[in-house]
């Protein structure tokens, strides 16, 4: 019983770290283009972005709860929102969040969740 409370709590300390680690603002890039003949640089910004609030593989299996996907190189803002989630027998969460956003020359995005 010990051992699979030892392991219960080690997924739901891998599953916040994943929560953490995904909600890190994306960076973004800058890329300069030369224009031929006048000498002067043009730049064109582009955005990468991805919020997920739960991304692990448990047993073999992937599990993802309220993932954005990735931002599109345009930018733009996306959202994914779960008023509750639950993995049988290995977590519960209430109000899951995240969303990401690029425009003007950053991008950022977060991932929430209450009552894991």
């Amino acid at each position: 019983m010990a051992n699979r409370t030892s392991r219960r709590a080690s997924l739901i300390t891998s599953f916040l770290l994943a929560v953490s680690l995904l909600a890190l603002p994306a960076v973004n890039s800058a890329q300069s283009n030369k224009n031929k003949g006048g000498g002067s640089q043009a730049q064109k910004t582009t955005f990468s972005g991805q919020a997920t609030v739960v991304k692990a593989v448990v047993a073999g299996q992937p599990i993802t709860l309220s993932d954005t996907g990735a931002l599109d190189s345009t930018g733009g803002e996306k959202e994914a929102s779960l008023l509750e989630a639950a993995v049988p027998g290995l977590l519960t969460a209430e109000v899951l969040h995240a969303s990401t956003v690029g425009n003007g020359n950053n991008s950022r995005s977060e991932a929430s969740v209450a009552n894991l």
